[in-house]
């Protein structure tokens, strides 16, 4: 059975490298790590990833929701949102930007058995 490509953006770079460890242990593939928005909708494009676990705040002009945007505006990619804003800002963002669909939300520090739950039910 092929393991599921997992797509990480954040722009903490230790933290992405701790989180892509995790998710091999629990038997993803980590296709890539971008840093930025314009990387992720870059990666997004050549990966083709199964899943797209997304920081909103990000280095560069393309902020994480906007980049949700561009990427399924071209594809039906799952996307869990993780920030360190409050749940509420991140959905003023969303609606500011008009990203529909389901998306998972979480805020950091990550719960690490909820991402877990979310993983498999996609």
């Amino acid at each position: 059975m092929r393991r599921k490509k997992i797509l990480i953006v954040e722009d903490e770079y230790v933290g992405a490298l701790s989180l892509a460890d995790l998710l091999d242990l629990w038997g993803y593939e980590v296709c890539e790590i971008a840093s930025t928005g314009e990387d992720a909708i870059a990666a997004a494009d050549g990966e083709k990833p199964d899943i797209i676990l997304m920081d909103v705040n990000l280095n560069g002009q393309i902020d994480g929701v906007r980049a949700a945007k561009e990427i399924r505006g071209r594809s039906f990619t799952p996307v869990v949102f993780m920030s360190g804003y409050e749940l509420e800002r991140i959905r003023e963002l969303m609606a500011q930007v008009e990203l529909n669909g389901q998306f998972h939300i979480l805020t950091k520090p990550v719960d690490f058995d909820n991402l877990e739950n979310i993983l498999a039910s996609l």
